[in-house]
C-alpha cells in the first residue's frame, strides 16, 4: 500500500510484517519471551486461527463501563486520568465505525466535538473526546495496525497522550 504524503515516511513497507513473523518464530525470541512454551507445533501469526478463544465476552463494554466507574484508568499523570481509543481510518479488521457505534453505546456525553488533527502541516486524523477523558483518536490512512501503516502519526499519538496534551487542532501546532 502506498500511500503520499509530506510526512517522513513515504510509504508503508508491505514486507514489515515478514520481518515481524520470522523475528517472532525464531526459538531464541520465543524462549527470551517466555512464548510458545507449550511447544506447539504451529507457528505465530499475526491474528491467528489456532486458537479459538472460547472464554472471551463478546463486547468489552460492560467492563469498559465497570473500569471507568470504579476510577481504574490506563494511564494516570499529574492527578488527571485518560483513556485513549486509537483506529486506522482504513482499517477492515476494526473499522472506525465499529468503533465509534460500541462508543456511542456507553452514551458518554461529548467533551471535545470531533475535530481534525495534525502532522507536519497535514491532517493526521480526527479525534473526539468524551466526559471521563476517554479520546477517540483516528490515525489517516492507517489499517488496524496503526504504526506500520503510519508510524510518524503513531507517534505523534501516542507522544501526545503520555504527555497529556490534546493532539494538535491546527496545522501550525503540529
Amino acid at each position: 500500500m502506498l500511500y503520499q504524503s509530506n510526512s517522513r515516511i513515504k510509504f508503508r513497507d508491505p514486507t514489515v510484517l515478514n520481518y515481524v513473523h520470522a523475528y517472532l518464530n525464531r526459538p531464541e525470541v520465543q524462549k527470551a519471551l517466555q512464548a510458545n512454551v507449550a511447544m506447539i507445533n504451529y507457528s505465530w501469526a499475526p491474528c491467528s486461527k489456532v486458537l479459538k478463544w472460547q472464554d472471551s465476552p463478546p463486547t468489552i463494554l460492560p467492563l469498559l463501563r465497570e473500569i471507568m466507574a470504579n476510577g481504574f484508568r490506563l494511564w494516570r499523570k499529574l492527578n488527571t486520568y485518560r483513556w485513549m481509543n486509537c483506529s486506522g481510518d482504513v482499517g477492515g479488521v476494526i473499522p472506525i465505525t465499529s468503533t465509534k457505534y460500541s462508543l456511542k453505546k456507553l452514551k458518554l456525553p461529548v467533551k471535545t466535538a470531533w475535530y481534525p488533527w495534525f502532522l507536519d502541516k497535514e491532517v493526521g486524523g480526527y479525534s473526539e473526546v468524551y466526559k471521563g477523558d476517554l479520546t477517540l483518536a483516528t490515525v489517516r490512512g492507517a489499517g488496524h495496525i496503526v504504526p506500520t501503516y503510519q508510524p510518524p502519526r503513531a507517534l505523534s499519538l501516542i507522544k501526545h497522550f503520555l504527555a497529556g496534551r490534546p493532539l494538535p487542532s491546527s496545522s501550525s501546532s503540529s
